[in-house]
């Protein structure tokens, strides 16, 4: 059916194909007027490809064997719904997507889902938090995101993971590929953090952010020098996206040496250079807060 025409919809639900060994179903360069269903417990054993189709309406997608699915280079001009209920690997590379683009993870799933390059104009996860779950052994699960465009990201989990950061969790799901987790590229946590600030949503898009530089540590290859230097603006600002943390950072040394000097000073391991305990009378009383803020301010003097 390569290359085929279909004006209205193409309806394979429920369907029984089998060729194990290769292509089960070949839609390659279709061009249909409607909906792709591919759902309705499809069985499909090989690949279920529609590799640089043109579909002016939406693609339904739930098979109910493993498989997988080539869509590389598709163009889809509604929504897309893929149901994930086996192990599926599914390549979307290069695909456009003019509409919704929606993902229902269930739980024990695994999948492998290659987004590289594709171009959508909402995302949607569902379940997804119970699936990040899978790092530590229930299945392979692995996302793709080099590339990947879109206006909107919307993870419709209810839950949050323990560290309540849902969005990072999602944007690490790349690194549970072998393949990929030396392979860091900063694009997918730019893209997320844009969609985010569109919605107003400044600190989420803060954090992925900060996530982005705290995962550049580990999965990047750096220099020592360079580790060490985003270790500390890490620590200090946040990598820059956090500068109030310089201030709380200078208030802590400030206090700490408000407590050090004011120990040096009842223990008269602080005087005043005629080695007396008494302050001149034109200087005031001897005060270690004021004098842990002369030493931290090197341009203010208190003298």
């Amino acid at each position: 059916m390569v290359g085929m025409k279909v004006n209205g919809q193409l309806n394979c639900r429920g369907a029984n194909i089998y060729n194990p060994d290769d292509d089960a179903l070949l839609l390659d360069n279709v061009d249909v007027g409607e909906t792709l269903f591919l759902d309705g417990e499809m069985d499909a054993a090989g690949t279920v490809r529609f590799c640089g189709s043109s579909i002016r309406g939406g693609v339904s997608i739930e098979i109910a064997s493993k498989v997988e699915l080539n869509a590389r280079n598709a163009h889809i001009e509604d929504t897309v719904i893929l149901v994930v209920r086996n192990p599926i690997c599914a390549d979307w590379r290069h695909a456009n997507v003019l509409g919704l683009f929606d993902v229902l993870f269930h739980t024990d799933a695994s999948y492998v889902l290659d987004m590289r390059h594709a171009a959508v104009t909402t995302l949607q996860f569902g379940d997804l938090v119970t699936n990040v779950r899978a790092h530590n052994g229930a299945g392979h699960r692995c996302i793709r995101l080099s590339g990947l465009q879109y206006d909107t990201l919307v993870l419709t989990n209810t839950q949050s993971d323990s560290s309540g950061r849902k969005y990072e969790s999602w944007l690490r799901l790349q690194y549970s590929d072998a393949l990929l987790s030396n392979d860091f590229d900063p694009q997918p946590y730019d893209q997320l953090a844009s969609a985010l600030n569109r919605e107003g949503r400044e600190r989420e898009a803060t954090s992925v952010l900060v996530a982005k530089n705290n995962d550049r540590l580990k999965y990047a290859d750096m220099t020592l020098t360079s580790r060490c230097c985003d270790i500390f603006t890490g620590w200090l600002i946040g990598y820059g996206h956090r500068p109030k943390q310089a201030g709380y950072s200078a208030i802590l040394i400030v206090v700490f040496g408000w407590l050090i000097f004011y120990l040096g000073w009842q223990s008269s391991l602080i005087t005043p250079l005629d080695g007396t305990k008494e302050m001149p009378k034109a200087g005031g009383a001897f005060s270690s807060f004021v004098y842990s803020i002369d030493c931290f301010v090197p341009i203010v003097d208190f003298n």
